[in-house]
């Protein structure tokens, strides 16, 4: 059997008849001797595979944990991208024993690599190979296009030199701000102002001291917040020192230290990893943990603020706040659909949406006591902006229905979604081609697809959807907010995606598509959606349903009786 690691490493006159496994993306076409792992390894028979790559990574950061709070820890710090790797290695496992039948008596199997750009996948499948029994043959490109080197990062910031000028002339040099005493609150906040304005606001309304740390000086941010008396810290120009991130990885004798799954030892493979993505990340993370340290040590902040706690610089921040006794907590920044990105929390403690966030976080096994419903800062002011839209919207009542479709973004072959989420380049073209067939054979419905605010451009397989359709009537959009796109549209088609639980909040009918072989990882009824749909026959009577709900002549208000979200936030914080 051949085993490719992407469909470019396939000669063109391969036979089509040879059996082959792909490791990364589909084949072109179906073929019985064909085999994908983003095709074969779907929900809910290996759901338990995300399950088992948090616990490998956490087991790996145990492992790595250093003895004195100032050693990091590369591991947990790039906790999330290791995650994401583990799923692709227990992948492969998965394969190899589910499919013993497609690896043939005697023969060996065929690796088609691209030299060091594979090393995980050379070491991991040598490792089967042992565990499993059966010949390996590595056939590694390493003089083609195809090999790729790790570049080692400067230590240097890589931002235009006006911005570390700013950096340097008022990051540190806080706007009329007073001296400080020793009984002063004072708040640093971590993340994307969209989530964190609303809480830094209350914050200096009620005269506790605020500060913003970002990698590099965001220049729009701090031009809006000129003369309001906000510290802008980053971690620009910071001395990398000595001993540079990574610190280490696994520690320990390999003998007393393994790292094993299903018989698999996968200590080389987590060592390739780390070769590969350690030369990379060393100067920006160390330059980070330098500047966390010494914005720590001379600004005594008594609480954090996050809007995740899984990331690089949200990682070195809680290690940081950990080491001082300052407690940090996380704001939830979407909906808990992949358990990477939310659990376990490093921080604190997490202010939660809403009922539905809480027990999805609790059924991931997150503890009730960490969790606080307190609402989201960005669904208050996203409401205000939708009923703002409204009235704007005074056109005469219209004939034609209106569907938004919001997007996410492409699929990346070479880093498999969550296993429960199964979003691969084949589900994601035909969740758009679903769409398209069920709302084209609608009458008088256009579509409008919202594209991801992270999108580059509308992806070609929504364009191929869209014109094979020509009776449908449709419009791409991308720059209007979501909360500006949904003011004037019938229901909502959300691609499990936090876009849904926006608009259900503004009393948007919303059915939520989800690709095939995903589980149920958004319970539609748990935020308010009318359902969920994998298939053109599951989608048809939702959005039947939807489009016969009257659209409501006035939204409910989302704000609470005991105040808003942010101020139900900075209540509980400010307990600690």
């Amino acid at each position: 059997m051949d085993v490719f690691a992407r469909r470019t490493l396939v000669p063109p006159d391969f036979s089509a008849t040879a059996p082959a496994l792909l490791l990364e993306g589909s084949w072109p076409e179906d073929a019985p001797y064909r085999h994908a792992l983003d095709d074969l390894i779907a929900s809910p028979q290996f759901e338990h595979l995300d399950r088992d790559a948090q616990r490998l990574v956490e087991q790996l950061a145990t492992a790595a944990a250093p003895t004195g709070a100032d050693q990091p820890n590369f591991t947990d710090v790039n906790t999330l991208k290791l995650r994401y790797a583990a799923v692709k290695w227990l992948r492969i496992v998965a394969y190899c024993r589910h499919w013993p039948e497609t690896i043939p008596d005697g023969c060996a199997v065929k690796l088609h690599l691209a030299g060091e750009q594979d090393a995980e996948y050379a070491a991991l499948w040598q490792r089967a190979a042992d565990a499993y029994g059966f010949r390996l043959d590595i056939r590694s490109l390493s003089s083609t296009a195809e090999t790729s080197t790790s570049p080692t990062a400067p230590s240097a910031p890589a931002g235009p030199a006006w911005k570390r000028w700013l950096a340097w002339a008022f990051a540190d040099r806080p706007e009329g701000r007073s001296k400080s005493t020793s009984n002063k609150r004072r708040i640093l906040f971590v993340g994307n102002p969209r989530l964190l304005d609303g809480v830094c606001d209350e914050a200096r309304r009620r005269g506790v001291e605020v500060a913003w740390l970002y990698d590099q000086l965001p220049a729009r941010a701090w031009l809006r917040r000129i003369g309001q008396g906000v510290s802008w810290l980053t971690c620009e120009g910071a001395s990398t020192g000595e001993r540079s991130i990574p610190h280490q990885l696994l520690a320990g004798d390999p003998a007393s230290n393994q790292v094993e799954y299903e018989g698999v030892d996968l200590r080389s493979t987590v060592e390739a990893w780390y070769r590969h993505w350690a030369p990379q990340q060393a100067g920006k993370q160390t330059r980070q943990w330098s500047a966390v340290a010494r914005h720590f040590a001379e600004r005594r902040f008594t609480h954090v603020l996050l809007d995740e706690d899984a990331t690089p610089l949200a990682r070195t921040v809680i290690a940081h706040a950990r080491a001082a006794g300052v407690p940090s907590w996380v704001v939830q920044h979407g909906v808990c659909g992949v358990r990477f990105g939310f659990v376990p929390l490093r921080a604190d403690g997490i202010f939660a949406w809403d009922e539905g966030s809480r027990r999805q976080l609790e059924a991931w096994g997150e503890k009730p006591a960490k969790i606080v419903v307190a609402g989201s800062p960005y669904h208050d002011d996203f409401l205000r902006q939708v009923i703002a839209a409204r009235r704007r919207h005074t056109e005469p009542e219209r004939r034609t229905k209106r569907i938004l479709l919001a997007a996410v973004p492409s699929p990346r072959d070479e880093r498999p979604d969550a296993v429960e989420f199964h979003l691969t380049r084949r589900t994601f073209e035909q969740m758009l081609a679903i769409v398209c067939e069920a709302v084209a054979k609608l009458p008088d419905v256009e579509l409008v697809v919202k594209l991801h605010p992270r999108a580059t451009g509308c992806d070609p397989a929504l364009l191929s959807s869209l014109r094979r359709h020509p009776r449908l009537k449709y419009s791409i959009v991308q720059k209007p907010s979501l909360a500006e796109a949904v003011a004037d549209v019938d229901c909502v088609i959300s691609c499990a995606s936090s876009a849904g639980v926006d608009a259900a909040l503004a009393s948007i009918p919303v059915v939520q598509i989800l690709p095939e072989g995903s589980g149920d990882m958004i319970p539609a009824a748990w935020y308010g959606m009318l359902g969920s749909a994998r298939s053109l026959a599951e989608l048809r009577p939702l959005l039947a349903q939807a489009l016969a709900t009257p659209r409501p002549a006035k939204l409910p208000p989302l704000m609470r009786a005991e105040g808003s979200a942010p101020a139900r936030i900075l209540d509980h914080l400010l307990k600690y």
